[in-house]
């Protein structure tokens, strides 16, 4: 049963709520209370498994104050920024006190330092813009790349590929390098006790499954296919899989086989280095999940909502349509003329930079399969409809939709309408739209014998009363 909501401003909740709330703030700001001890409370804590969303709030406040996360050791901006992204506590001020104070020192940063803060980066979804560069100095500070782990590359590739930030040649050859060694070393040294692959143990030696994954799907989105480390990497994945294939989280192959779709999609030529059936359990995997993916973090409601208003204008559409291929799901399916498909894609708060608004980047390889099967995808930003009332998200989408040059049975907007909202609404669309690449007369598939027809692609036909 859910807990009964406060009959009143005064109930004795809602003041321990608020006294509680006081209370810490009143410790972590009080003079006593050094701001140099925060993070080694909130690193034990977040190692404790515990979360105390007040508490993480206070500490997050007094960090992001002027000089405070200046006044911390490298050690300290790491760990606070850690234990603040395990226990989900996203404070934009504090985030970016934590990278002026990075920037303002990066090569005194060690590269697990480095890695953490990046972790913390990934787990909040905020870009790091230009400080991206200084991340990658720091870390391959040395020439020799000691002390480098492969959690430390792994964590950097995977932010890389998260944001969609291409570093350059010289620094992709010198993460290549590094990992390259790391995978040999670890080959060449002795067997390790093995342990589960979703915490450390198994794959290339003392190379976890998870930090080669991570690797592979940051290389891959990255488009750095060509070279000796990603094929390496296939290798050491297959091998993984037959040693240990039933212990891999299915989380974890599915990362696998969407870092092997993407590099197909960089160079289709290019042969890989799975087993056959290491690479159908990928897939299975993949395809098993692409139903819960669609509905995850909220993003089944997103999309029943905009059916919802599609119903109210009369549009013939399919919901959660999967590619001829069926290596994605298609949020709405139209058709928009003799040769034009449609994937209207939902964005929803997940599918996006917490900062910049920018897509991630398994929402891009995503609508690159969806463009390779012969869609013509855009996008719509859920957070567009949420401050509209129902009548004016129905105008909004007619005008997106007619834009797109979707047939809009029965018009949603009253003929007096003002043309400015209109106008406005279209502007929104333009803006959450992506550049449509034109239909194709048929799909090229993505993996062999996949894609369909073009006529597997019209839209179901449905009534809507």
């Amino acid at each position: 049963m859910k807990p009964r909501r406060p009959p009143y401003p005064n109930s004795p909740e809602t003041y321990a709520h608020t006294h509680g709330h006081t209370r810490t703030q009143g410790l972590l700001t009080g003079q006593e209370f050094d701001a140099r001890s925060i993070p080694t409370l909130l690193h034990s804590i977040a190692l404790l498994g515990y979360k105390n969303p007040l508490l993480a709030e206070a500490a997050a406040q007094r960090l992001a104050a002027p000089g405070v996360m200046a006044s911390l050791a490298p050690q300290g901006v790491a760990n606070a920024m850690w234990a603040l992204g395990r226990m989900d506590t996203y404070h934009p001020p504090a985030v970016e006190a934590a990278l002026a104070a990075f920037s303002a020192n990066p090569m005194s940063y060690k590269p697990q330092e480095v890695a953490n803060l990046l972790w913390a980066l990934t787990a909040f979804r905020h870009h790091p813009e230009g400080a991206f560069v200084l991340f990658a100095r720091s870390l391959l500070q040395r020439q020799d790349g000691s002390q480098i782990r492969a959690a430390d590359l792994a964590t950097l590739l995977y932010a890389l590929a998260l944001f969609n930030v291409a570093p350059g040649t010289r620094v992709m050859e010198r993460v290549e390098a590094c990992a390259m060694r790391l995978v040999d070393e670890a080959a060449a040294a002795a067997p390790q006790p093995r342990v589960s692959p979703s915490r450390g143990g198994g794959g290339a030696g003392g190379i976890s499954v998870v930090e080669l994954a991570h690797m592979y799907w940051g290389l891959a989105l990255l488009g750095a296919v060509e070279g000796p480390l990603f094929e390496r990497l296939e290798t050491e994945l297959g091998a993984a899989w037959e040693r240990e294939g039933a212990e891999i989280p299915q989380s974890l192959l599915r990362v696998t086989f969407q870092g092997f779709l993407a590099s197909k999609l960089e160079s289709h030529r290019r042969s890989h280095g799975f087993p056959e059936l290491a690479l159908d359990a990928l897939k299975r995997a993949w395809v098993a999940g692409l139903g819960g993916e669609s509905n995850k973090n909220g993003r089944g409601r997103r999309v029943d909502q905009l059916a919802a208003i599609l119903d109210k204008l009369k549009v013939t559409y399919d919901k959660r349509r999967p590619t001829g291929d069926g290596l994605a799901v298609i949020d709405i399916a139209l058709k928009a003329g003799p040769e034009r498909y449609v994937a209207l894609q939902v964005v929803d708060t997940a599918d996006r930079c917490a900062n910049s608004k920018q897509l991630l980047g398994q929402v891009v390889v995503t609508g690159q399969v969806l463009e390779k099967n012969g869609w013509e995808v855009r996008h719509l930003r859920a957070s567009d409809l949420d401050n509209l009332t129902p009548e004016m998200q129905a105008r909004f989408v007619e005008d997106l939709l007619r834009g797109m040059g979707v047939r809009v049975r029965k018009a949603a907007a009253a003929a007096s309408s003002s043309a400015g909202n209109s106008a406005a609404a279209e502007g929104q669309a333009r803006g959450s739209a992506r550049r449509p690449v034109g239909a194709r007369a048929a799909a090229e598939a993505v993996m062999e014998g996949g894609a369909g027809a073009a006529a597997s692609r019209v839209p179901k036909a449905r009534s809507h009363r």
